[in-house]
């Protein structure tokens, strides 16, 4: 029940922003890279520190 009445506010909220403006595409991207990365908090440090350990490896072996 709240579950579904949830799901129809954030239905209303997208409508009536999409309404207001037409070219939102971009901010809707970064709005659901952000929660993405939220929600994936673990892999994206574990992604960043295998590149931070690739960088210095490349560093050390030129």
């Amino acid at each position: 029940m709240d579950v579904q009445k949830g799901n129809e506010k954030i239905k209303d909220l997208n409508g009536n922003r999409d309404k207001a403006s037409n070219d939102s595409s971009l901010s809707d991207f970064a709005i659901y890279s952000l929660c993405w990365c939220f929600d994936n908090a673990k892999s994206v440090m574990i992604l960043a520190l295998f590149l931070l350990f690739m960088s210095f490896f490349s560093f050390f072996l030129l």
